[in-house]
């Protein structure tokens, strides 16, 4: 798969402190961190590699999907880096079903309380409120406080699981957060 070629399809976001760029197998070196116990206990087994060697197959399925030409909802992985160091702290999944969007992060526990997740998850939703989407949904285990708490800060509010969509990241006992996308009167 062409590098380059991904990242002019997505496209890549910057805001004052970091660069969202898509997410490339190749990411996997760079993000072995994200294989510590305190992000793994967050997700279930199914959802989180145990090597490097796992998460770089993980990462590199994340890309095929990312360019799928299959019919469906559209899959956006990132990575996050810090614009000053280009060091990768974080990624971002968001799964776009026309107007809603499931939206997904997890970072390094070296940058957790310094707000780069919130940061990271504001450019992204205003990009995808850009091109259409209305509504973000979140799906957090119920002991992830502090995901549910950023949310919270997000705009997201507890909401019932939708019947008319399914969420992907949807696990029974998940929280499911929503977020509306305010419509400007003025906007034509």
């Amino acid at each position: 798969m062409d590098s380059e070629a991904v990242r002019r399809q997505c496209g890549v976001l910057k805001t004052q402190r970091l660069i969202v760029e898509p997410l490339l197998a190749d990411h996997a070196d760079e993000l072995v961190d994200l294989l510590d116990e305190r992000v793994n206990r967050f997700f279930s087994p199914k959802d989180m590699p145990s090597s490097q060697a796992a998460l770089r197959e993980q990462f590199a399925e994340m890309e095929r999907a990312a360019n799928s030409r299959d019919v469906g909802p559209r899959f956006h992985p990132f990575v996050v880096r810090t614009a000053e160091l280009q060091t990768c702290i974080g990624r971002l999944e968001v799964l776009v079903h026309d107007k809603d969007a499931e939206i997904a992060f997890v970072f390094v526990p070296s940058v957790w309380g310094k707000g780069y997740a919130r940061e990271a998850a504001e450019a992204i939703i205003d990009h995808f409120r850009q091109v259409g989407v209305k509504r973000f949904w979140a799906c957090v285990t119920r002991d992830n406080t502090p995901s549910l708490a950023l949310c919270k800060r997000l705009g997201f509010a507890l909401a019932e699981v939708p019947q008319d969509l399914e969420l992907w990241a949807y696990d029974d006992g998940h929280v499911v957060l929503r977020r509306e996308i305010a419509v400007d009167p003025f906007q034509r």
